[in-house]
């Protein structure tokens, strides 16, 4: 899921948290979410809430504290929260798998990122990533002028997006397996 790509500029959208335009396909953007009959105040506040499943007490005081963050924030708290926690993330379950989980639940409980996966019909979805998380996102080469890294979030998303146009998704569907 992280091999490099590359993406030019004119057919992609670029997207992450600071950039207005397409701010709702950020995981950081505020969106209403249920799964396991829980609410997630954003898909990257369930996505960590998903590395910390398993066994113990340690890790349920974690996801505890994950699903109590509140504000549009949010997801910057859960990350530096996992962060913190990162010893207790259980290895063998995959990121990729989690972070397909929280674009699902979002893609069936946010109109508004539904409306924005429609309206990118035909372009990449790039997570332009200028403080360099080139597994997740991209970032500009300025000498050959394209978009490149793994884009992981970006790709998930536009598999997202191709499930959605396939009907796939029902509006309101809250709890994936």
């Amino acid at each position: 899921m992280v091999a490099k790509r590359f993406y030019k500029e004119t057919e992609s959208i670029l997207f992450n948290s600071h950039i207005e335009e397409w701010r709702i396909l950020s995981n950081m953007h505020p969106c209403r979410i249920y799964y396991n009959g829980l609410q997630f105040g954003s898909s990257e506040m369930l996505y960590w809430w998903l590395r910390f499943q398993g066994e113990g007490k340690e890790r349920q005081a974690v996801r505890n504290n994950l699903i109590t963050q509140r504000g549009y924030w949010n997801g910057f708290r859960c990350k530096k929260i996992a962060q913190a926690n990162k010893h207790l993330m259980d290895a063998s379950i995959s990121e990729w798998d989690c972070l397909l989980i929280a674009l699902e639940a979002k893609v069936r409980c946010c109109a508004e990122f539904r409306d924005a996966l429609f309206s990118s019909r035909g372009k990449h979805l790039v997570e332009l990533a200028p403080w360099d998380a080139v597994k997740y996102g991209a970032v500009l080469n300025k000498q050959s002028g394209l978009i490149e890294g793994g884009n992981g979030c970006g790709r998930l998303m536009m598999l997202v997006r191709d499930r959605l146009f396939n009907g796939k998704y029902s509006e309101g569907q809250s709890d994936i397996r």
